[in-house]
This record gives structure tokens, sequence and C-alpha cells, in this order.
């Protein structure tokens, strides 16, 4: 699915990545949050973010990698909404 996202994106290859982590990426959102609203907002920025360097991610070939990168903007998306509080 990276793969394809990467190379040659359809439709349904998004609709399959957004089923499969936009529930992960709320959790996290909520766990940081509290509020329902701020998360889906949070989520939907990171999904922004996902779409602009997707192209640009290379994965290291360890476990968990993706999910360490996902994680990874979801921390600076919650710094910046954080800091514009």
């Amino acid at each position: 699915l990276l793969e394809r996202l990467t190379r040659s994106p359809s439709g349904r290859d998004w609709e399959a990545f957004v089923t499969l982590y936009r529930p992960i990426l709320q959790a996290w959102a909520r766990r940081a949050l509290g509020r329902p609203t701020d998360a889906d907002d949070l989520v939907q920025e990171v999904f922004h973010v996902i779409v602009q360097r997707l192209p640009g991610f290379r994965h290291s070939g360890h476990t968990g990698a993706f999910r360490a990168w996902l994680r990874a903007i979801l921390t600076n998306r919650l710094r910046h909404f954080w800091r514009s509080q």
C-alpha cells in the first residue's frame, strides 16, 4: 500500500490508508488532547502532512518504522496546536 501511494496513488489506495490508520491516529490524538473534536481536527492536519511528505518517506526496514514516523508527525502537530492555544 505504501509503495502504491508513493508511486501512483489511486483514490482506493488513499481510502484504504485512511481506513487503516485513522483509528490509530485518533486514539493517539484523543489520549493527548482528551477532546474528540480537537482530536479529529488534529488527525485531519496529520493526514494533510502525510499527503505532502509520504513521497519522501523511506522505510528503514525496522518493525514499527512507519508508525513511528506517523507518531512523529502527530507529535509535531500537537506541539503546533499547543503553541497556538
